[in-house]
């Protein structure tokens, strides 16, 4: 814990060998890593509690997961660069975040679960094509679209307890493996 850290800046760096990780930083309010593009390891932002956003406009690949979880006050996750996580991506549990931007985010090794996003209003993967395992969204409250218009094939689809929901849109999806739910 640095209770005290309010900026981080790394400007410069590319990538990273190993693991990414940003967990309780209570004054931390921005993440801004202009210049990321590789992370072999995870990535993982958690618990910053005054965390508003995260933009990493570059990152196009992580070799293990994507997590990004209980930041109270995290508005806005924007990862346009991102194509390919090796294992898991979650976003959960962030009580204010509006939208989730990977638009060309195409292949995930692991699960997909964006869950308990209270405010989530935008999830943006219209380039997501690949999945190894489940396709889960579940209680968004606020979430009214979900449009994956890409997706082919994944273990199972998911969805439940968004209260808002009004539209699922998977044209391309020809097969599940284990089940396809809305409740």
């Amino acid at each position: 814990q640095n209770a005290n850290l309010e900026k981080i800046d790394l400007a410069g760096l590319e990538q990273v060998d190993g693991y990414f990780w940003l967990r309780d930083n209570h004054n931390l309010t921005a993440v801004d890593f202009p210049g990321l593009e590789q992370v072999d390891g995870y990535f993982e932002i958690e618990e910053n509690d005054n965390l508003q956003t995260v933009d990493v406009p570059l990152l196009n690949r992580v070799g293990g997961y994507f997590y990004v979880e209980s930041n109270d006050h995290l508005q806005t996750l924007h990862v346009p660069g991102l194509e390919q996580v090796g294992g898991d991506f979650q976003v959960w549990l962030n009580d204010n975040l509006q939208t989730v931007g990977a638009p060309r985010l195409s292949k995930v090794g692991g699960v997909f679960s964006i869950q308990e996003n209270d405010n989530l209003q935008t999830l943006d993967v219209q380039g997501f094509q690949n999945i190894t395992d489940f396709f889960y969204v579940g209680g968004n409250r606020h979430l009214q679209t979900v449009n994956v218009e890409r997706i082919e094939q994944c273990q199972g689809c998911r969805f439940t307890d968004n209260d808002a929901l009004q539209t699922i849109s998977m044209p391309s999806l020809h097969q599940t493996d284990s089940g396809f739910a809305v409740t």
